[in-house]
């Protein structure tokens, strides 16, 4: 054969001339037949169907309507359907999609995701076509591919530098997918591999090793749904294993399990935390990428992961064909109930401390880090990432439950007002105020903020922030740390401290789900099971002011209006600001609210954590940023 990818790899060896060859064989489809009718394969099967049911009809479908992006993900599942039980409706559908699919020169995720889902489409159902159907198919195909290379090969549009986005390994999996398809069929196809291998060899590097993502958890489960597919077709069929390389993929089920509410509380619309651009609920499996992650890793947490995520009807469809073809029975699923409670992902400077892994757990998660992560800050000056950060380095939500106590997350334009965090004479964050976050100032300083000190896991818990430079110059920020302290099991402290070279206005929000209510000196957020309350001292007087606040989507319309508490202390250069918050059952028996006295730059503090009267004495504004500064 003279189109060489490398003469070694699996599918010059073996695979070319055989049909299906990714992500599934021959031998898995006979195998797949027989255990579709026992468990948990009888499951993953009827979550198949179901995908593709959904799209099944009469008319060929209007791309014009709608997201079109699902019509190449229920490709796959068209076609497996019609593999395992000989139901040619399911191949008829699959082909009037493919017909009528605006496929010329379709750049982007919606080009990605039709040449994706037409690549694997036309190997799952190659033994079915007659000789005129692989032609018109296989010539569509090949079009489709050779522009998707040329675009990336030379880099025509900006997706194919930003090695950390989403939209990356939608196309490159989709050009993986299409050359692995179409090799020993077509000339030159050798060239799309090995750009294929190079650019994901690109990517594993340019990923921070904690499996945080820096866009949230709804694009971070786009990049890594597609990630996984990409560097699976690359092992297996091009004999690369990027797996080993990428501690990034294999923590991830880690960063999954930390950023999921109490398993209990799961809905359709509810079960997670997402730092950045997205919603409450899974975009993207994570069962389907989390099944290969389990194998290649013997990983029995993201098998036990992806199975609560499939129990609960909590997954989405879009890739769950990867449950048949690479669910691994030989790792068991075990509960996590090992797993510390407490967690930092160091590069993206992500920290979440959870009361426990039962039921009913309080979480608080405290960003604060590099736009990207600490890996890409010094090792890169270009946009890799994308803009759905948000600009609110400092913020915090806290949970209870499913009730969601501190909030206020969403896909918004990016202003420092819809964070939970700190604001100075009026004015948030670098890269706020547009419908992207803008990185440029921060990637040309290497600058960003980051957590400095910390101890988690102990009797006494606590994590320094340093904001200040996640803020402009012209604000003159000597400044600006949030110090989190957490007493188990359901109470933290906030010690916000700032000093400034000009006497400014200081800001600290915070959203939530639930109405503020006055109640004696505290504010109390009731919810359906879990009660917050509030209550605030300062070195300065911190004014309080409750109202909602309409948070508008990129688009300019107000998607969501959240009950807002703002405290502020007017026109000082040096202050400190320390915030109790308290979890508890709506219907538990009421402790003491917490009692401050100030003292100059220290703030004694009474308060009954555990049923327990305990005394603090803060100290705040030390010269060390690095004392926590907490007397017992």
């Amino acid at each position: 054969m003279e189109d060489i990818i490398d003469s070694t790899t699996p599918l010059e060896l073996d695979w070319a001339g055989v049909h299906p060859r990714v992500f599934l064989t021959p031998a898995r489809l006979a195998f797949l037949k027989k255990a579709i009718q026992t468990e948990p394969y009888s499951h993953f099967y009827a979550q198949v169907r179901r995908c593709a049911d959904a799209h099944m009809g009469p008319l060929p479908p209007d791309w014009t309507r709608g997201d079109p992006r699902s019509l190449g993900c229920v490709l796959p599942h068209l076609a497996l359907m019609f593999l395992l039980t000989g139901e040619v409706a399911y191949r008829e559908r699959a082909l009037t999609i493919i017909r009528s699919a605006p496929v010329s020169n379709n750049p982007g995720l919606t080009g990605g995701h039709i040449l994706g889902g037409l690549a694997i489409a036309y190997d799952w159902l190659y033994s079915s076509f007659s000789p005129d159907e692989k032609v018109e198919i296989s010539d569509l195909l090949m079009a489709c591919g050779t522009y998707a290379f040329e675009q990336a090969g030379l880099f025509q549009r900006w997706t194919f530098i930003i090695l950390t986005c989403n939209h990356l390994p939608v196309e490159m999996s989709a050009l993986t997918a299409a050359g692995c398809v179409l090799y020993g069929e077509r000339p030159g196809i050798s060239r799309w591999l090995k750009l294929c291998v190079e650019k994901a060899r690109s990517m594993v590097q340019a990923n921070g090793d904690d499996g945080a993502s820096h866009e949230g958890i709804g694009y971070g489960q786009y990049y890594n749904e597609f990630f996984v597919k990409y560097l699976l077709l690359i092992k297996e069929l091009l004999g690369v294993d990027l797996f080993r390389e990428s501690a990034y993929l294999k923590n991830l089920p880690l960063f999954y399990l930390h950023s999921s509410l109490s398993r209990e509380a799961w809905s359709a619309q509810n079960s997670l935390i997402n730092f950045g651009d997205g919603v409450r609920y899974n975009w993207y499996g994570p069962d389907s990428h989390l099944r290969p992650l389990a194998s290649i890793y013997r990983d029995s947490m993201a098998q036990w992961l992806a199975d609560q995520h499939l129990q609960a009807e909590t997954a989405m469809v879009s890739g769950s064909f990867l449950n048949l073809t690479h669910y691994d029975p030989s790792v068991p699923a075990e509960f996590p109930a090992h797993q510390p409670r407490s967690h930092r992902f160091a590069d993206k400077d992500f920290v979440f401390q959870r009361s426990g892994w039962g039921t009913g757990e309080s979480l608080l998660a405290f960003r604060c880090g590099p736009h990207f992560g600490h890996h890409v800050l010094t090792r890169y000056t270009s946009e890799i990432g994308g803009g759905h950060m948000q600009a609110n380095n400092g913020t915090i939500y806290l949970m209870a439950g499913g009730d969601y106590l501190i909030s206020g997350d969403g896909y918004f334009k990016k202003c420092t007002a819809y964070g939970n965090t700190l604001r100075v004479n009026g004015k948030g964050q670098i890269g706020e105020g547009g419908e992207w976050f803008e990185s440029l100032a921060l990637r040309r300083a290497q600058r960003g903020p980051r957590i400095i000190a910390g101890r988690l896991n102990g009797v006494f818990e606590y994590t320094i922030g340093d904001l200040a430079p996640a803020y402009p110059d012209e604000l003159r920020i000597r400044r600006m740390t949030r110090k989190i302290l957490y007493l188990r099991p359901t109470t933290w402290i906030l010690v916000d401290e700032i000093e400034t070279v000009a006497p400014m206005t200081f800001e600290a929000r915070f959203h939530s789900d639930f109405p503020f209510a006055s109640e004696g000196g505290s504010w109390h957020a009731r919810g359906s099971r879990f009660g917050l309350r509030l209550t605030a001292g300062g070195t300065v007087p911190w004014v309080a002011q409750t109202s909602v606040h309409p948070c508008e989507n990129v688009n300019g319309a107000v998607t969501r209006r959240y009950p807002l508490l703002t405290l502020e202390a007017q026109k000082v250069s040096r202050a400190a600001l320390v915030t109790v918050l308290e979890v508890a059952p709506i219907n538990s028996e009421p402790v003491p609210a917490p009692e401050f006295i100030t003292t100059g730059t220290d703030l004694n503090l009474s308060l009954t954590v555990a049923d327990s009267r305990i005394n603090l004495r803060i100290r705040t504004l030390l010269d060390n940023p690095l004392a926590i500064g907490v007397e017992f």
